[in-house]
C-alpha cells in the first residue's frame, strides 16, 4: 500500500533499481560459472593440446633421428611429456565431472 501512495516517478525508480539489481546478481551468476567451469575446463584443454602436440614432435623426432646421442634424452622427454598429458587428462575428467 505504502508503494502505491508514491509517486510516478519514485515507483519506477524503485521498480527499475530492482530490476538492475536482479539483472546483477545474473551477471555475477553468469561470471562465476565461467570463472569456475569453463576457464579451467578450457585451460586444461589447452594444456592438453600442447602436450600432444609436444609427444608428436617428439615421436618425428625420434623417427628421424636414430643416433643414440639424441634418441634416450629425447624417449626420456617424451615419458615426462606423457606424464604430464595424463594429468592434465585426469583433472580435465574432474572438471567435466563436478560440471555434470
Amino acid at each position: 500500500m505504502a508503494f502505491l501512495r508514491l509517486s510516478i516517478p519514485r515507483r519506477a525508480l524503485v521498480s527499475f533499481g530492482l530490476f538492475a539489481l536482479r539483472q546483477v546478481a545474473e551477471v555475477r551468476a553468469t561470471g562465476q560459472h565461467t570463472e569456475n567451469v569453463s576457464l579451467p575446463s578450457t585451460r586444461y584443454l589447452g594444456e592438453i593440446r600442447d602436450y600432444i602436440l609436444s609427444t608428436r614432435v617428439l615421436s618425428l623426432r625420434m623417427a628421424l633421428n636414430r643416433e643414440p646421442e639424441v634418441l634416450k634424452p629425447t624417449a626420456e622427454r617424451l615419458h615426462l611429456v606423457e606424464g604430464w598429458l595424463d594429468d592434465a587428462l585426469e583433472l580435465q575428467e574432474r572438471v567435466v565431472r563436478f560440471r555434470l
